[in-house]
């Protein structure tokens, strides 16, 4: 997936799929690491995704999951 060309809001809606994808996930299962390496994709072609945000992001993720 090309991340490179992706508005902040568009990376920012792939980012909570990923992040929501792998909270699904055990640390040892291959698709865990093949979301993270997305994610990591995603941070790195746009800068300006803060780490404040990511964490806004897993914050809210963590307790709509735990919401269901």
């Amino acid at each position: 997936m090309k991340f490179e060309k992706c508005t902040l809001t568009e990376a920012k809606k792939q980012l909570v799929f990923f992040l929501f994808f792998r909270s699904t996930l055990q640390k040892n299962d291959i698709y865990y690491q093949l979301a993270s390496e997305q994610i990591n994709e995603i941070i790195s072609h746009n800068p300006k995704i803060k780490e404040i945000d990511i964490l806004n992001l897993q914050i809210k993720l963590n307790n709509f999951i735990q919401s269901i």
